[in-house]
């Protein structure tokens, strides 16, 4: 009886195999229908894309970055490693900085810029007649995009950079969702530590010390308002503020290396902010390039602004 169980065992499991050895597999068609296809940054649906009038046919591998502040936006979204050479202005971060640098982002050398081979130049303003004209004819293509004046055009920039880097799908995914957290949060949790704080104090953001400051339509003339401040030059546009708007600041703000300078003009010298000692220094690399920085400088302004209320960290009081 024992080998008889057995002996149906062994005819059934042999059944198996032999079914299984049998069995037709799929083919390669039928295994390509049932994957959804991953979306990269080179797959056809990414490129080739249009970026402000360029046509980008594949994925960048060298780009040669004229801007400071691309350079960092380029960077923040870690796009960086396509990036070839820079202009002597583009230091930051490191990565960037360790690039080889192509002469200054107005007058860069266009035959080292041609030596590198590049996919396209990366700008933020048209080139000069001139310097276009040399570009052509060395066959350099170049791709400007706009320096930021508000929140919507920051927020833009970054979609274009994520555009010509990581193609049409991936490249706005991927600056959408990096814009929200690394840019957008943080001011948002600036806001909600104010609270009822924000918009008592005027403040403005100095370039000089003759009367050139973040004006209404400037990005950083919305940045002292997201920090916390109205801007004491609001009503006043292109980097020039009126001398019945300089007297009413009560903190000023302006590159480190010109706190002296602002003290001693005339246009600000009756203003609360000197008269009281409310100068600060800061680093004018970052509140003037326009990258996730920003945010960073926004904190140090509200803790300055309101130390009470808002407690930046040590990170950011070294700006």
């Amino acid at each position: 009886m024992k080998k008889a169980i057995w002996a149906w065992a062994a005819v059934l499991l042999f059944g198996i195999a032999m079914f299984s050895g049998c069995r037709k597999k799929p083919d390669a068609s039928e295994t390509e229908e049932s994957q959804e296809p991953a979306i990269s940054a080179d797959s056809p649906a990414d490129f080739p894309v249009e970026v402000n009038g360029l046509t980008i046919e594949t994925v960048p591998q060298k780009v040669v970055v004229l801007s400071p502040s691309l350079a960092e936006v380029v960077s923040d979204m870690e796009l960086a490693a396509a990036l070839c050479g820079r202009a002597e202005e583009c230091d930051y971060p490191e990565a960037v900085a360790s690039l080889p640098a192509v002469g200054g982002m107005l007058m860069p050398d266009v035959e080292a810029i041609a030596e590198l081979q590049p996919d396209f130049v990366l700008m933020q303003s048209e080139p000069a007649e001139e310097l276009a004209r040399l570009f052509e004819e060395r066959g350099v293509k170049v791709l400007v995009i706009p320096a930021a004046s508000d929140w919507d055009t920051l927020a833009e920039m970054y979609e274009a950079v994520g555009k010509a880097f990581a193609g049409a799908e991936t490249g706005p995914e991927k600056a959408d969702a990096f814009f929200a957290s690394a840019v957008e949060a943080p001011m948002k949790r600036i806001a909600q530590m104010l609270g009822d704080n924000a918009g008592t104090l005027k403040a403005l953001y100095a370039a000089d010390g003759s009367g050139s400051a973040a004006t209404g339509d400037t990005l950083i003339g919305v940045l002292l308002e997201k920090a916390g401040a109205v801007n004491a030059a609001a009503e006043d546009t292109g980097w020039t503020i009126s001398a019945d708007m300089a007297v009413q600041a009560e903190v000023i703000f302006c590159p480190e290396e010109l706190v002296d300078t602002v003290k001693s003009a005339e246009i600000y010298a009756s203003s609360p902010a000197v008269q009281n000692g409310r100068v600060y220094g800061v680093d004018a690399a970052v509140f003037e390039r326009q990258g996730k920085r920003m945010a960073q400088a926004a904190q140090f302004v509200a803790g300055q602004l309101y130390p009470e209320a808002f407690v930046i960290s040590s990170d950011v009081q070294t700006i």
